[in-house]
């Protein structure tokens, strides 16, 4: 190489340098803009910014926004979110994720240089980086909220440079960091372990890596998040309640379900795929890059696995353009680009070609590629120059500024309740809910919402509730901006003494009655509580409502606060706050019920002993409030409730809708409570009795019980069309029943003829 060359080259890699620092750092303005610009929001960005935040703080992977995944394990694996430890420890900050992505893209540019520089020369080098920084959907990625899956794009990029030159070790390390970024990259590894094995022929070595992308996933999503999860099925096959719905229901709820599905109904799946809007996406990705990419179309077939499980889903804001989970797929784009671009001109470099000939060809290539991609860049993409650029997206308005100050006003070990939109500036916490999700009000320290922003207005009912609750007092109130603080003291309307357990004393509660409460509606209780010493146990609360014979209808079994604020932290002499709804159900009937509290040290044990002010026995049930309430009357179908054992059997105007889940096995001399869903099918013009019985195998009559619904209260002359109601009945086995198998009947009968119009047979008991 002559010095003219090597001053070229060098020059051409400066320009490289130049050109990498100038796109990392206007995107790294452009990320930073959007967060203080309030932009950056979602449950994902503040998901992240929490658990990396607790896991230096020694909570691994703990967090509260997702409320059935309180570890991260419970929903994805992701163990590389342990790598930004350190650098939290470093700059706490969480501008530290801002950056990810921006600073992701930018790392995997080298590879690409590197790669694109040997097989087609500095100069096109450059064209295939500037035209991956003009990728749409890439860009869309890096000036988006963090996610895990976007790390992919340096590892796979390393990867692909070193499994070109195939240099299998530091390939493989690769691999394994990329493996560590979420469950689904294992079908990606499995892809790569093809290309080796058909590409590169390197037989056992393709396999292994093949087989271990396979086991990899199939273990984390059939064993591993399941585990955690604490169900059968991983997260994202509908047993989510965050985000586990919506993807692959159609498909199937299991690994086995879903292969089933893609191996013998294809026809069925690719209506799915090849949606008009899905095809549209498609263009838009392959646009970029003018088609060359097909050219080098093996190393482009790398990306069907991410294409696959991302448009497989039915749910709109996995499959979208610019979705992070189209991360690795830019990556192979890029390499069948380079791939694509090598191909082509060796075509044109055949024997006497001139000089300039192959000048202009590769300056066609060049020229393109950047044509194209700056086509695509002006027509989808997000930053500025093009068509979709939005100013006020990355810059601050003032209104934003004062929502910056008023976040950094609420301390950081404060339980914060915050709309979506401005969690990326309060995430850094143990305890983050966001909007009006929560589990105990009194265990908030501070509200923060903005009433000018769409998730306040589509949630506005909710935050109304908590801006009216007496026991948050205004901070701020600025500009739409709300900050609310907790009272230190909670007002306790009925003053109490009762003590359990000899450390942990009940002050007092308030229920904020104003009028009947109506089935359906929630009972809001706060309790005081004060404790004597300082201990390690922590209790367990549980409130109960019954009916006068006893029927239990409602029960809330939890922590304090739900966990939120635990008996083992209280200090001694000052009042700690527990409250709870108690969501009454539509099908109780009219009447008067008893609310009970009960303190458990143990859940698998009994309920601790309550004692007065002089120390005289209550039990282990205190009664503390009566709570009126009224029938509802509106109409509700059987999938608007909850049926523990359906059963639906019509008799004229009634249907039998099911029962609560009753004992099998019996004493003889042991009541039996049996409950009895029943809905009209229309205005019951009768009086029905409802009558349970219980037969001998038989069919001999051994007892029975018969009365209006609701202990006679409730005639059905008195329902509406569509009410629904669960009917309670307790009958007694007689002492003297012989031991053996009996069968329940349920009949419905006219009260003045005792015509029988309709009966089901609905179980089983065994009397000892």
């Amino acid at each position: 190489m002559n010095i003219s060359t090597h001053v070229k080259d060098s020059f051409l890699d400066l320009i490289f340098v130049v050109l990498q620092l100038a796109m990392v750092t206007s995107h790294a303005v452009l990320a930073l803009g959007k967060f203080n610009a309030f932009s950056l929001y979602g449950t994902d960005f503040a998901l992240f910014d929490q658990v990396i935040w607790n896991t230096l703080h020694g909570r691994l992977l703990e967090n509260t926004i997702i409320s059935d995944a309180p570890t991260l394990l419970a929903q994805r694996f992701s163990p590389i979110l342990f790598a930004f430890v350190p650098l939290y420890a470093l700059w706490h900050d969480s501008r530290v994720l801002v950056l990810t992505p921006v600073v992701a893209i930018g790392s995997a540019a080298v590879p690409l240089y590197w790669l694109a520089r040997r097989r087609l020369g500095r100069p096109l080098a450059l064209s295939v980086v500037l035209a991956f920084w003009m990728m749409p959907g890439l860009q869309s990625i890096g000036l988006n909220i963090f996610k895990e899956i976007v790390l992919t794009i340096p590892f796979l990029m390393l990867a692909m440079w070193f499994l070109l030159a195939q240099r299998y070790k530091p390939f493989f390390a690769c691999l394994i960091l990329a493996l560590m970024c979420k469950e689904e990259v294992g079908l990606i590894v499995a892809g790569l372990g093809i290309y080796i094995f058909f590409i590169q022929r390197r037989y056992v070595f393709g396999s292994v890596v093949a087989l271990l992308g396979i086991l990899w996933t199939t273990i984390l999503i059939q064993i591993v998040i399941p585990y955690f999860h604490g169900s059968a099925s991983y997260y994202y096959f509908g047993t989510g309640q965050y985000s586990g719905s919506g993807l692959y229901e159609y498909l199937g709820t299991s690994v086995p379900e879903i292969v089933t599905t893609l191996v013998t109904r294809p026809a069925f799946v690719l209506a799915h795929i090849f949606t008009p809007e899905k095809i549209e996406i498609l263009t838009r990705m392959f646009l970029p890059q003018g088609i060359i990419a097909l050219v080098g179309l093996e190393n482009l077939a790398l990306a069907l696995p991410t294409l696959g499980y991302t448009l497989l889903s039915e749910r709109r804001g996995q499959y979208i353009f610019g979705s992070e989970h189209y991360a690795p797929v830019y990556v192979f784009l890029a390499v069948a680009m380079v791939v694509g671009m090598e191909r082509l001109l060796k075509l044109a470099n055949k024997p006497n070609q001139s000089e300039t000939y192959l000048k202009s060809v590769r300056i066609a290539i060049g020229g393109w590629v950047l044509m194209t991609s700056a086509a695509a860049y002006f027509l989808y993409a997000p930053g500025p120059l093009s068509r979709n650029f939005a100013p006020h997206t990355f810059i601050p308005s003032p209104h934003d500024q004062i929502g910056v100050q008023i976040a950094r006003m609420i301390p950081s070990d404060a339980i914060v309740v915050v709309q979506s939109e401005l969690a990326s500036h309060v995430a850094q916490r143990r305890y983050l809910y966001l909007d009006t999700i929560y589990p105990c009000l009194s265990g908030v320290d501070y509200i923060f919402a903005d009433t000018r922003r769409p998730w306040y207005t589509y949630r506005e009912p909710g935050w109304q509730m908590l801006f009216r609750s007496p026991w948050f007092i205004t901070v701020v109130e600025n500009d739409g901006y709300v900050l609310r603080r907790r009272l230190p003291d909670l007002k306790l309307d009925v003053p109490a003494s009762a003590q359990f357990d000899r450390r942990l004393m009940l002050v007092g509660y308030t229920i904020p009655l104003t009028r009947t409460l109506s089935g359906g509606e929630a009972v809001h209780v706060l309790t005081g509580w004060q404790i004597s010493q300082t201990f390690v146990q922590r209790y367990t609360l549980e409130y109960s409502v019954y009916d006068r014979a006893g029927h239990l209808w409602v029960q809330a079994t939890h922590e304090p606060c739900r966990g939120i604020r635990p008996t083992n932290q209280w200090k001694p002499g000052q009042v700690n706050y527990d409250d709870v709804f108690l969501r009454l159900p539509p099908t109780m009937p009219s009447g008067d019920y008893t609310l009970t509290l009960a303190v458990y040290a143990d859940v698998n044990q009994g309920a601790l002993e309550a004692r007065d002010a002089l120390g005289r026995a209550l039990g282990t049930e205190i009664e503390i409030a009566t709570l009126p309430v009224s029938k509802n009357k509106q109409s509700f179908t059987a999938s608007e409730l909850w049926i523990e054992q359906p059963y639906f059997v019509d008799m004229g105007e009634m249907r039998l809708l099911g029962f609560k889940p009753f004992p099998t096995m019996l004493q003889a001399g042991q009541p039996l409570a049996l409950g009895l869903y029943w809905r009209a099918r229309a205005k019951p013009q009768g009086d029905y009795l409802v009558t349970v019985q219980v037969r001998d195998a038989s069919g001999n009559l051994v007892i029975e019980q018969s009365d209006r619904p609701a202990l006679g209260t409730y005639p059905t002359t008195q329902w509406e069309a569509g009410e629904v109601l669960l009917d309670w009945h307790d009958l007694q086995i007689p002492s003297d029943t012989p031991p053996g198998k009996y069968h329940l009947v349920v009949a419905l009968r006219e009260s003045a003829s005792a015509r029988v119009l309709g009966e089901a047979k609905i179980g089983e008991i065994s009397v000892r």
